[in-house]
């Protein structure tokens, strides 16, 4: 222990003792008498002091500072040659530092910064410290350059050749006009097939478990002022010219260029997630604030011959995007899963289908056969389509359509759930709910349902309410809700049911109805009542005109309505 003492106290006096001995040995080859004065000895017998005021040359003449030393140079940086100064000693792991002081009082002797090397089993270190506290001494060890040339800053152990390691608070800030952390350019006029990198971030890791590695990590903060309404803040920007070359044939040109790709094969993790760019962002609970993870803004691009400005391009075919929110086109607010403000262009050949439904129900589909290649293709096909104000109205089949309000052909304001202007061809039944089919005839009077009614003698194709027995003008019933309507609706218009089954009011007090009995017009106003015979030849005829059909229900005495089976003769 003695002798490591010893020669650490050797080496650190090392420098200091060759210097003043270099001096002294000069002084006194050139004025022996003068250099005796001008250097004394300290009490301890071992330190020695010039109060010279002026400068000190070697191998000069004429010295330009406190101390100018004039030599050759040597012609490599590395290798064995011994340079101008040297300070060392020996001892593996101990320090041989140069410091720097502020004054020589007594007081506080230390130093205020070193630089250092220490020699150890591995090979050389250079340090660099300084001091936080005027009375402490050196207090870190800021920067160190191992034996492969790597420079850790905030770190003894680099592990790259520049590793900035900090435990709190920006681990690089560059102060400048344009705030930037990092500050990346390369340029590369010639050279057509080189790749130039401005800034480039690698991370690997091997055998590890969990962990997060950045290839470049960006981090942008905004203090709160009073007035920062304007101000941009950016994690990560990329910018990138492409000039007009007459040789550049769809050249690459990217603001930020990202690629990941995961191993196949063995050992590989199952259900990798792979991502050529992920963004997270979230937005606080200021008012108008609003939060992208992707914000594309092509409208300084220009346009010309062959040019397209894309947003967003999705160059494999067989990709799928997944959003997991909703989606705008045309409109900044989605109201929707997917929220077009605008036209939908669907071209995919003969058959350009959206389907609709979920898991397997892909056939619940709304076909689109209508396109500028196919224009022969045109209409509508649809399969399972609930057209309602509420999703829980009905869920119709895969091969029905519902509509909960009226459906207008021709028209655009229906009067009925189907409301049809032109002409209806059918080949098949049509199925009513009621059974008689009536007309709309008008009248000079409002008509009860039921009334029966005779042909207006004072109008023609009016009619009004019987009053006659046997009347041959008898023209109907008027019927409250027929199977089928003829005719146009209007203000002054019954509708008259000639055929089919009706309701009908009778008059029973001349003699009882029963199922069967033929009905004609009675003398009381719009009812019916039981035909009578006559007997001619020994037969009995009814007679002919005057018939309105046959009662399907029976009525014993007074009025009452009854339901009819029409058959006017």
């Amino acid at each position: 222990m003695r002798r490591i003492n010893a020669m650490r106290q050797r080496s650190q006096g090392t420098l200091w003792f060759g210097a003043t001995l270099l001096f002294m040995c000069t002084a006194w080859q050139s004025n022996p008498a003068t250099a005796q004065t001008q250097w004394t000895t300290a009490p301890n017998g071992t330190d020695i002091s010039n109060a010279n005021s002026g400068n000190v040359g070697i191998g000069t003449t004429a010295p330009k500072a406190k101390l100018d030393v004039d030599t050759d140079g040597i012609s490599s940086f590395t290798g064995i040659t011994p340079g101008t100064f040297s300070v060392g000693g020996n001892g593996i792991n101990y320090y041989f530092p140069f410091d720097f002081r502020n004054t020589d009082s007594a007081t506080y002797p230390y130093p205020l910064a070193r630089i250092a090397m220490q020699f150890t089993t591995v090979g050389s270190y250079l340090s660099f410290g300084t001091s936080n506290c005027y009375g402490c001494g050196v207090t870190n060890k800021a920067m160190t350059i191992d034996p492969n040339g790597s420079v850790g800053i905030g770190t003894t152990t680099p592990l790259g050749k520049l590793n900035v390691l900090s435990g709190s608070g920006n681990v690089l800030d560059v102060s400048s006009a344009t705030y930037l952390g990092v500050n990346g350019q390369a340029g590369n006029p010639y050279n057509n097939s080189q790749i130039t990198y401005g800034v480039v971030g690698a991370s690997s890791a091997g055998g590890m478990s969990s962990g997060t590695h950045y290839g470049v990590y960006g981090y942008a903060s905004g203090t709160q002022y009073g007035y920062n309404e304007s101000a941009t803040i950016v994690g990560v920007r990329g910018h990138a010219d492409s000039p007009a070359y007459a040789s550049s044939t769809f050249p690459l040109t990217a603001g930020g260029y990202f690629s990941a790709t995961a191993a196949t094969g063995a050992g590989t993790p199952n259900f990798p997630r792979i991502y050529g760019v992920y963004s997270k962002v979230r937005a606080s609970t200021a008012n108008g604030a609003v939060s992208y993870g992707v914000y594309i803004d092509t409208s300084n691009g220009t346009t010309g011959a062959g040019t397209f400005n894309y947003g967003l391009y999705q160059a494999d075919t067989t990709a799928a995007n997944y959003v997991a929110g909703k989606l705008g086109i045309g409109t900044p607010s989605p109201t929707a899963a997917l929220d077009v403000r605008g036209n939908v262009v669907v071209e995919t050949g003969t058959n350009p289908n959206i389907y609709t439904g979920t898991g397997g129900e892909l056939n619940r589909y709304l076909q689109l056969l209508n396109s500028p290649t196919y224009s022969s293709a045109s209409g509508l096909k649809v399969g399972g389509v609930l057209v309602a104000d509420s999703y829980g109205y009905a869920n119709p089949g895969k091969n029905d359509l519902v509509v909960k309000g009226s459906i207008g052909i021709g028209t655009a304001t229906p009067q009925a759930a189907l409301d049809i202007v032109g002409n209806i061809n059918v080949s098949g039944n049509i199925n009513a709910k009621y059974q008689d089919v009536a007309e709309w005839v008008p009248t000079n009077r409002k008509l009860a349902a039921a009334t029966v009614v005779v042909l207006d003698s004072t109008q023609s194709n009016f009619v009004t309410a019987s009053s006659c027995a046997y009347d041959t003008k008898v023209a109907g019933v008027v019927s409250a809700q027929p199977g089928i309507t003829l005719g146009e609706r209007g203000a002054n218009k019954v509708l008259v049911a000639t055929t089919g089954r009706v309701r009908i009011k009778v008059d029973a007090s001349r003699a009882p109805i029963h199922i069967g009995d033929l009905l004609v017009t009675s003398s009381v106003e719009g009812y019916a009542m039981r035909s009578m015979p006559l007997i001619v030849s020994g037969i009995k005829m009814h007679r002919p005109g005057t018939l309105i059909g046959k009662a399907l229900e029976p009525l014993a005495s007074g009025t009452g309505e009854i339901l009819v089976l029409l058959s006017l003769q």
